[in-house]
């Protein structure tokens, strides 16, 4: 097309022949990017375009003479786009921040009295919802979907206290002091809410470690470009005590873009530090590579008498979305079952992971990327799932009562090894000793003349007192 001015104006399919000419004073992309429901991984939205930009398109405007502007043109719908990642400013890659001056430009900054101005952007705000309008208008993609994922401060989190170089490093020896919350009950708000009353709870950070179920999950990218995805090795434990029955905790997490042979070697040092006995990676078409390097040269690594984790696929169904395998956690968090370490929130894994948490919407719109977040709901697959109906209430466990009912441990530890005896009252003892006088045939007229001996026998050896 030729303009009056003499000016020429050519079009091309994008990625076609055509481009193999080399133009000159300005190339536009107009919306040139897949929606995000004709791709498979997020990273699929930024891959190709970005081959087909610094590849193709950016060596052909490298005139000798001088520099062909670029405009990239298009609606960012979600996060995950190709023109996101260019224009963002935390974009450190040398590619960009070396050769381009970005500029973004919304509708504020194209207003005039005369076109788009404030009564049109009202309008338009209006006609197009405020979602939409956001994202064609003002280059910040946001979404009309609710967020999903509630993290409640305490009931949702832990921290240590008196933090030790073994806390994170050696956890199995560290002096450190968990704190986790328990919920106590629930209070009505002005508006009728129902508002989770938590209550303390603390304990060693080696024995509440010591007694979880420890597993690792590993989440490889398929390369380690800058606008990859990211690889991630997540470290997680299930806790099951009369406190926090079935309590999914996030130990650890390494987040990072590098080769299979050095992700293995994070997989390998993290097994190590937190002794876990099974390694679960995600084993699609696409990453089942990795899957079998890991699987064939793990073991390789540990040395003799060091016990090997078991190595296990992590697999979906295919038809199920990546958000709704995400949502398939959303029990855990309204039910306070899955704790995050909130004292290590600055820390770059831990970050990516409580951002995507946040930000998690159904359409995914939000999120730039969604490794992290990934991970945590692929414990789904590490053993039988039990979703409650309701989150459980804290109830302190009577001990006297408990043992009437005949039962004799919770958790491997005696309960007897619980009871002050000095806080029993005359009934409480003749209810225990009748009891256990009744499990071993004796009768006697009364209970207390031999309570001494009696006590003793309940007593396992290194019992309390």
């Amino acid at each position: 097309m030729e303009l009056t001015n003499g000016a020429k104006c050519f079009g091309f399919p994008i990625k076609g022949a055509s481009l193999g000419t080399r133009p000159s004073g300005l190339i536009v992309l107009d919306d040139v990017e897949k929606s995000d429901d004709q791709v498979v991984t997020p990273a699929d939205l930024r891959e190709g375009m970005e081959d087909f930009f610094f590849n193709a398109l950016y060596p052909m405007a490298r005139n000798p003479a001088y520099r062909i502007p670029i405009r990239v043109v298009g609606t960012l719908y979600n996060r995950r786009m190709f023109i996101y990642w260019l224009a963002n400013k935390d974009n450190k890659d040398p590619r960009v921040t070396k050769y381009f001056k970005r500029v973004m430009m919304t509708v504020y900054d194209m207003s005039t009295d005369e076109f788009m101005n404030e009564a049109w952007i009202a309008e338009e705000k209006e006609r197009l919802g405020p979602a939409p309008f956001s994202a064609q208008c003002l280059n910040a993609p946001t979404t009309k979907d609710d967020l999903v994922l509630q993290i409640h401060p305490e009931l949702n989190t832990y921290w240590l206290e008196n933090v030790d170089d073994e806390s994170y490093s050696d956890p199995f020896n560290s002096k450190a002091t968990c704190v986790t919350h328990l919920l106590k009950g629930t209070r009505k708000t002005e508006d009728g809410e129902d508002l989770p009353i938590p209550h303390q709870y603390r304990r060693p950070w080696s024995e509440v470690v010591g007694g979880m179920r420890r597993f690792i999950i590993v989440d490889s990218a398929r390369t380690s470009r800058p606008d990859a995805d990211y690889s991630v090795v997540h470290v997680m434990g299930f806790e099951n005590t009369h406190e926090h029955r079935d309590t999914l905790y996030s130990l650890d997490i390494w987040i990072g873009r590098v080769r299979p042979e050095e992700l293995l070697r994070h997989v390998y040092r993290m097994a190590l530090k937190w002794n876990v006995n099974l390694v679960g990676v995600e084993a699609y078409n696409i990453q089942s590579e990795f899957y079998e390097r890991a699987k064939d040269n793990l073991p390789s690594l540990y040395g003799m008498g060091e016990a090997i984790p078991k190595i296990i696929p992590i697999k979906f169904p295919t038809q199920m979305s990546k958000s709704d395998k995400i949502l398939g956690m959303e029990w855990r968090f309204r039910h306070f079952r899955v704790k995050l370490p909130v004292d290590r929130r600055s820390e770059p894994g831990f970050t990516r992971l409580f951002y995507e948490i946040e930000n998690f919407t159904e359409d995914m719109a939000l999120l730039e990327h969604d490794d992290a977040i990934d991970t945590l709901a692929m414990h789904q697959k590490i053993g039988k799932q039990h979703r409650s109906a309701a989150p459980d209430v804290y109830k302190p466990l009577d001990i006297v009562e408990e043992i009437l009912k005949g039962e004799s441990e919770v958790a491997g530890i005696p309960l007897i090894s619980g009871i002050n005896a000095s806080d029993l009252t005359d009934d409480n003892l003749r209810a225990l000793l009748e009891t256990r006088y009744e499990k071993a045939g004796v009768k006697e007229e009364d209970p207390l003349e031999n309570f001494g001996a009696l006590w003793g026998n309940m007593m396992r050896p290194g019992g309390g007192s």
